[in-house]
């Protein structure tokens, strides 16, 4: 249940943590979607994101903070 200390145990061990890899996947999904115009659906695009349950989002923050580790 959300909240408990099982819950946060679990949310700390299971963080994710930003790397080149995680966004250069990231990045292929973006330009099969946005440059080739397929769909998010596409298994071309599944092929990045589905096996880490990624989605093809851009967080500035984490971009900048990367530079630093």
């Amino acid at each position: 249940m959300i909240g408990t200390k099982t819950d946060t145990k679990q949310r700390i061990r299971l963080a994710r943590a930003d790397s080149v890899q995680r966004r250069a996947k990231i990045e292929s999904a973006r330009k099969l979607l946005f440059d080739s115009g397929l769909s998010i659906t596409n298994e071309r695009i599944e092929y990045f994101l589905r096996p880490t349950s990624l989605v093809p989002t851009r967080v500035s923050v984490t971009i900048l903070l990367l530079h630093y580790y």
